[in-house]
């Protein structure tokens, strides 16, 4: 079972080399990977059919919900949600999962399908919940996550999924003491790291984030507490953002971070020819425009 606090700090993974032992090495990690997630399902999977989670929490389920602080991470993926998880557990009273929340249920779309990762808005219907929908999954879902946190469970629940930004109505149904932090990052770096680590197309990823993007603010309007936050401010400014950010959620901060915080943007508009920010541009222009994040590679030589 997992542990209700998240490991404070990030640090950096050892270079893995290449070759066969590289491989071997990576494919081992996977195995673990899955092996621990096959273990955490079945764990959960007992204890909702077998072990009465299943009368307990579709009757109880909304006073256990109610009874705790909810603080969402939401945005497109690769828009530095994992850091800002990081950043959160530095304030006092506050737990959270060892990974993104999605990966702790099967209450909700995981969007494991190799064909639309990290640009799950090509099938947008698989993710998006909204109020009144589904509530069927409510009981199952209170359950899996209050299990897989155990019993060190602080006054606030950090919860990290990128594609909650589509769902936040619905999971302020569900658990209606909730906060969102909505992260936007430059489409240009995220269309471009979504390249990379994803191995999609340009035009995907740059849609894909526009689509986020627009959905997360039209549904924040309809969501109690909705703050917007700059991976620039974060990533500039780490102290300043993480003040705003704890006044928001209503929670203290000593002022002194331990661990150190990198603009990863300049690196990834760096490497975008023009060919490639015009690219973007046609395919993010409205959240580009709205967030004025402007061309990168203007007043460079091509």
């Amino acid at each position: 079972m997992a542990t209700a606090k998240t490991q404070r700090g990030m640090p950096l993974a050892p270079r893995r080399g290449s070759g066969l032992a590289a491989r071997v090495d990576q494919g081992v990690r996977r195995l673990l990977r899955q092996g621990g997630q096959a273990w955490g399902d079945f764990e959960r999977a007992l204890s909702w059919h077998v072990g009465g989670g299943r009368r307990f929490f579709e009757r109880h389920y909304a006073d256990v919900a109610g009874a705790h602080e909810w603080c969402f991470i939401v945005g497109c993926n690769n828009s530095g949600t994992t850091l800002l998880r990081t950043l959160l557990n530095e304030l006092d009273g506050v737990c959270g999962f060892e990974q993104e929340g999605r990966m702790a249920t099967l209450a909700l779309t995981r969007g494991g399908e190799r064909a639309i990762r990290r640009v799950w808005t090509e099938r947008l219907d698989k993710f998006r919940m909204r109020p009144g929908e589904q509530p069927e999954v409510a009981p199952r879902l209170v359950h899996d996550w209050m299990h897989t946190l155990g019993e060190d469970v602080d006054r606030m629940i950090i919860e990290k999924t990128p594609a909650n930004a589509v769902r936040m109505q619905w999971l302020q149904e569900v658990f209606p003491r909730s906060y969102f932090i909505g992260l936007v990052r430059n489409g240009y770096a995220v269309s471009d790291s979504i390249r990379r680590r994803g191995k999609k197309p340009l035009a995907r990823a740059a849609a894909h984030w526009n689509t986020v993007n627009r959905v997360m603010l039209e549904d924040a309007r309809g969501v109690d507490k909705f703050l917007a936050v700059r991976y620039e401010d974060i990533a500039q400014r780490p102290e300043t953002a993480l003040k705003d950010i704890a006044r928001f959620c209503g929670r203290s901060w000593s002022g002194s971070l331990r661990i150190p915080v990198q603009d990863m943007d300049r690196a990834s508009l760096a490497r975008l020819t023009h060919e490639e920010v015009e690219t973007v541009r046609r395919h993010a222009a409205q959240m580009l425009d709205h967030f004025g994040y402007a061309d990168p590679r203007a007043g460079v030589e091509p």
